[in-house]
């Protein structure tokens, strides 16, 4: 499946492509339509799995893999940065739509009766 999200000037950022065969990466991809109309890809973005949802939260997007989520800096659609992975501990499961984060606070998760779990920006060094 292929998930995105639009920013402004037409820039498509978090176009997820799975690995296809075990010596394909699985991707994040951003992608720009011109004046002609053709979609031209701007970068790529290697992540640990196969993004299953995205969301943004300003210039925070937000990519799950399974239980975790990789968390990208797109203040430049075009050129995402990758921050942090993380997420719950244990086997409690979330829904990335009701989170909230933003890139300098990272992301928190709500999980129902077991609270919520935040995946943290690192502090730079």
């Amino acid at each position: 499946m292929l998930y995105g999200t639009v920013y402004d000037g037409g820039t498509v950022t978090g176009r997820g492509h799975p690995a296809e065969t075990n010596t394909a990466k699985n991707l994040l991809e951003a992608w720009t339509i011109l004046n002609d109309g053709k979609f031209t890809r701007l970068s790529k973005t290697e992540l640990s799995g196969a993004a299953q949802n995205l969301a943004n939260f300003g210039n925070l997007l937000a990519a799950q893999i399974g239980n975790q989520i990789s968390l990208l800096n797109v203040t430049n659609p075009s050129a995402p940065t990758f921050l942090v992975t993380g997420g719950p501990p244990g086997c409690v499961w979330f829904d990335l739509s009701k989170g909230d984060g933003a890139v300098d606070r990272g992301l928190w998760l709500p999980l129902g009766v077991y609270g919520v779990s935040v995946v943290p920006i690192p502090s730079a060094p």
